[in-house]
């Protein structure tokens, strides 16, 4: 909640190449609404319960509005520093879930549960907006199967997929486990393009 991970890779001989790692927010520091809208429309603080807000439509409207925003602007400064370098976005990629994806707003509501399901679909979405609104073409990737998925596309052994993923790291920090994702999903993304 209030962030995703970002990699930039390109292909040098059909090899990853890491162009930059970086947390993108989607919230400014201390805007509840913005980091979390279906826990503050719930009522949830955490796991405390606490008074909802009178308005949970609005809420959630206000607060991934201002995801969209902050991730657009983000997504629009990684493309400038990329240009300046004499380098072009090919594609962006999105890394997806099996999830519910049609909660109604009640429903997300219902259960603590849905919300954290609801707040990661609030993210993704606002990345999505923000790569169509920058005129990146989107590939959507299974987060789950993404491995598999993964080492069957790319030729490779999943154990070995998982070792250039790693050596991938160079100086970037974090390194974890999800900028490993989001570089798989991007060279997955890049070998299809």
């Amino acid at each position: 909640m209030g962030w995703v991970a970002a990699v930039g890779i390109t292909l040098i001989d059909g090899a990853p190449q890491l162009l930059f790692s970086a947390i993108i927010a989607t919230a400014p520091d201390g805007d509840r609404i913005a980091k979390e809208p279906y826990h503050v429309a719930a009522g949830w603080d955490g796991l405390t319960r606490v008074k909802p807000h009178p308005d949970p439509a609005a809420a959630v409207a206000q607060g991934r509005k201002t995801q969209e925003r902050m991730a657009s602007k983000a997504i629009a400064d990684i493309v400038a520093e990329l240009k300046a370098k004499e380098l072009k976005v090919a594609v962006g990629a999105v890394l997806a879930t099996r999830g519910l994806q049609s909660y109604t707003l009640e429903e997300a509501l219902s259960h603590h549960a849905h919300v954290h399901v609801a707040e990661g679909m609030s993210v993704r979405d606002a990345v999505r907006y923000a790569l169509k609104a920058n005129g990146i073409p989107l590939r959507e990737c299974d987060q789950k199967s993404l491995y598999v998925e993964g080492a069957k596309a790319l030729k490779l052994a999943e154990a070995r997929l998982k070792r250039k993923l790693t050596e991938l790291r160079g100086t970037a920090k974090p390194w974890t486990q999800d900028q490993k994702l989001c570089a798989l999903a991007a060279w997955l993304a890049l070998s299809r393009v």
